[in-house]
């Protein structure tokens, strides 16, 4: 198994209660957003860039062959954004989730035209159930800081059990970066109050 930028969070913190706080936090807020490029990556600059990076990723790992293109998932995959742009070029099949279903009938609609698109279901990375498929590449940007840290490691052991031999994750995910003074100080993590996204030191 070769994981990219992976990181599990240990000795979790949250109770149960704040969790289900955090959560419904989060879902009003995506679900205030429009289904739209910016919306999901914050700045619509970022888009292309990024985009090319995450090509020049994959066609690395296939080129090298560390990575075989036959399945991938997208995890949290707002509207498609990276499936259409990257994963489609490389996969026979790309299987798909989110939990907003509004981003869900979007992606469904800029899928429509490519028959490698398997799946594409509504449902949160705490409750996926990866129903014993096993998948070449698991894909997951921009989502775990949306999850708290024993949901995080559940997902994470899921995505583990989920994958075939010589199988990747990939994840690509923004970081907190604490200072050697004031209130975030010696901090693992940081609640974001403008998208209430936990964002994690980089381990």
């Amino acid at each position: 198994v070769f994981v990219i930028y992976l990181f599990i969070m240990e000795n979790a913190t949250s109770t149960a209660g704040a969790s289900n706080a955090w959560y419904q936090k989060r879902k009003e807020l995506w679900e205030d957003k429009n289904a739209t490029i910016k919306e999901m990556v914050g700045w619509e600059e970022i888009n292309l860039p990024d985009i090319k990076c995450s090509n020049e990723l994959v066609s690395g790992l296939i080129y090298t062959k560390q990575l075989t293109p036959n399945c991938a998932l997208d995890c949290g995959c707002g509207i498609g954004r990276v499936s259409k742009h990257v994963l489609v070029n490389y996969f026979k099949e790309i299987d798909l989730f989110e939990q907003n279903e509004k981003f869900v009938e979007k992606c469904k609609e800029e899928l429509s035209s490519f028959p490698n698109v398997n799946s594409i279901q509504q449902c949160s990375l705490q409750f996926f159930d990866f129903k014993n498929k096993k998948y070449d590449l698991i894909w997951i940007q921009w989502s775990l800081e949306n999850l708290e840290d024993e949901d995080l490691d559940s997902f994470i052991s899921k995505c583990y059990n989920g994958l075939n031999d010589n199988g990747i994750i990939i994840v690509k995910e923004n970081f907190f970066y604490p200072t050697d003074e004031g209130p975030y100080k010696d901090k693992d993590y940081n609640y974001s109050d403008e998208d209430y996204s936990k964002q994690r030191k980089d381990m």
